[in-house]
């Protein structure tokens, strides 16, 4: 259910151009989100790494027939993103959780976690 909003009686460009620049923060912040949100699905991340073994994501990425054009948009869309919205895409998002090779025939090859991926260990603190 959509809450009512009150009506008012005189145009007020102000009011007008502060709702518009904050939905356009908010379909940025979105748009970024999403992009996430499927990075993040694709590469099997939780935890701030990959619940896959490069193996693993080995296999699946040799089952995906779409693999390569898939990566190749992530690639594509993380240009545009830093370029159109700038420092809003973290930079680990700018590798891949792992690294990858592809060959002349653009077969893929899957490596290990990239730095930005790796977990981190944490010590406990000691009182």
């Amino acid at each position: 259910m959509a809450y009512t909003v009150p009506e008012k009686n005189e145009f007020d460009s102000a009011l007008w151009a502060e709702n518009k620049t904050i939905r356009a923060n908010q379909t940025q912040s979105s748009i970024i989100a999403n992009f996430v949100a499927g990075y993040e699905d694709f590469w099997g991340v939780e935890n701030g790494t990959s619940k896959h073994t490069k193996e693993q994501m080995q296999q699946i990425i040799d089952k995906m027939p779409s693999a390569l054009d898939i990566l190749t948009d992530a690639y594509k869309f993380k240009a545009f993103a830093n370029e159109a919205f700038p420092g809003m895409l973290d930079a680990k998002y700018n590798t891949g959780v792992f690294t990858i090779s592809v060959d002349g025939n653009g077969v893929i090859t899957v490596g290990d976690l990239n730095e930005a991926w790796v977990p981190v260990e944490e010590t406990p603190e000691v009182v």
